[in-house]
């Protein structure tokens, strides 16, 4: 709902102060599949595949909110080779586009050349890392799972969609 009316809107364009809830959440749901995608197909794939398809990530990544610009690229690019393998949805294209509208800008000023930057609050948001809160943490410990980092040949492994299953 809140990306249909974005779509519609006029406020339709990446903006992290605008739309920045919408940038946590989909950062967060894009690393969680990441972390999880492997236990969700473990069991029967073609159910698995089922419920990744009903999650409509197609939807989100090609809205005109464009979560892929404004994700982590540690995040999106992970997101980008489990969704490829699987054949969710095709995130390369716009990544090669983001990134081609993402150099900096050099400006002739007075006082000579700048390159304008800007920061991503979303940097500093990562939901998924270790508890060190005291109190919660002999909770939250026994259920935590360390983030099991992928070697270069896994992710171009990856990157090679898997044969289409028939559901």
């Amino acid at each position: 709902m809140y990306l249909n009316n974005q779509d519609s809107g006029t406020k339709a364009f990446c903006d992290v102060a605008l739309h920045g809830p919408f940038y946590s959440a989909c950062q967060a749901v894009f690393y969680t599949f990441v972390f999880r995608h492997k236990q969700i197909l473990s069991g029967n794939l073609k159910e698995g595949l089922r419920y990744l398809q009903s999650l409509n990530f197609e939807r989100v990544v090609l809205s005109q909110l464009n979560p892929l610009k404004i994700c982590l690229p540690s995040v999106v690019n992970f997101f980008a080779a489990v969704t490829n393998k699987y054949q969710l949805v095709f995130c390369y294209t716009i990544m090669e586009r983001n990134s081609r509208q993402m150099l900096p800008v050099i400006r002739s000023t007075a006082g000579g050349d700048s390159v304008q930057t800007c920061t991503n609050p979303l940097d500093t948001f990562f939901p998924f890392d270790p508890c060190v809160l005291k109190r919660s943490k002999k909770f939250i410990d026994p259920i935590y799972q360390i983030w099991e980092d992928m070697s270069a040949e896994e992710l171009q492994e990856f990157k090679k969609p898997t044969k289409k299953v028939n559901l």
